[in-house]
């Protein structure tokens, strides 16, 4: 994907919904952590935000993560970066999947590794999607989930797309 930009934390969620890196408004807002996760990216499950736009799959933010609607896609490349300063994040894909709007922190928590391998098997099953079976999630594991608003023709209101990935690798970086 094309999907690169800068990872930000607000005070809220709302802080970045529709502003940009500048704080300036921007209709596609921003990519950002949720509120209740820590900056460093090392809570079992780091939520992450971005719109999508609903008709074009080459729009902003986070609206080609609906490539992984393909599993093909998912097997071509199925891993996500992170860079932060001199530390790259690797995490390997294992769900593509539509889920509901609950809020997942709320919900599951974000910082409880039983609660995250609850979601993840929550959803795993509730709508289903692209699922890679192979990578093997467990309390111990670190994950981010990818969140953003469902595509036509399936666009619905009252459910998010999630894209899923296990924490594989950690290495230092030049910067």
């Amino acid at each position: 994907t094309n999907i690169d930009y800068a990872l930000l934390k607000g005070k809220t969620n709302d802080t970045y919904i529709h502003t940009n890196y500048e704080k300036k408004y921007s209709f596609g807002g921003s990519i950002f952590l949720d509120e209740d996760n820590n900056a460093s990216l090392t809570d079992s499950n780091t939520i992450i935000y971005g719109h999508a736009a609903t008709h074009n799959i080459n729009s902003v933010m986070f609206t080609q993560l609906h490539y992984y609607e393909d599993e093909e896609f998912l097997k071509q490349y199925p891993y996500i970066y992170i860079y932060q300063g001199d530390r790259q994040l690797k995490y390997q894909i294992f769900a593509a999947v539509h889920f509901t709007d609950v809020l997942i922190p709320a919900k599951y928590g974000v910082n409880d590794g039983a609660s995250m391998v609850q979601f993840v098997n929550d959803a795993k099953t509730t709508y289903g999607g692209v699922i890679d079976d192979s990578v093997v999630i467990n309390e111990d594991s670190k994950i981010i989930t990818l969140s953003t608003c469902t595509m036509v023709p399936n666009y619905d209101d009252n459910k998010r797309f999630l894209v899923i990935a296990k924490l594989v690798e950690e290495s230092k970086v030049a910067q």
